[in-house]
């Protein structure tokens, strides 16, 4: 299943782009410069791992979210199921 959503701001669009499968959620995202965002990823995996732009990252969790903090620009966030 996927998604892309453009959504207006007085600062530029915001773009995204889901992709979701079975154990893996991909997520594309343009934030305009100079703008920070607050980004929940759902995530009811007990065992996963997140990366960055290409880079393993540690995850903060709440409520069966991932939850990460971005500056502006494009930013490329996988998430996997560790268990299969």
């Amino acid at each position: 299943e996927w998604a892309d959503i453009k959504v207006p701001t007085i600062r530029g669009e915001v773009l995204a782009s889901v992709k979701q499968q079975v154990g893996r959620y991909s997520l594309e995202v343009d934030i305009p410069a100079g703008c920070e965002a607050e980004v929940w990823i759902p995530c009811t995996y007990k065992k996963a791992s997140l990366s960055l732009d290409g880079e393993k990252c540690t995850m903060e969790r709440k409520e069966n979210s991932v939850v990460l903090n971005l500056k502006g620009g494009h930013h490329a966030v996988l998430l996997e199921s560790k268990t299969k």
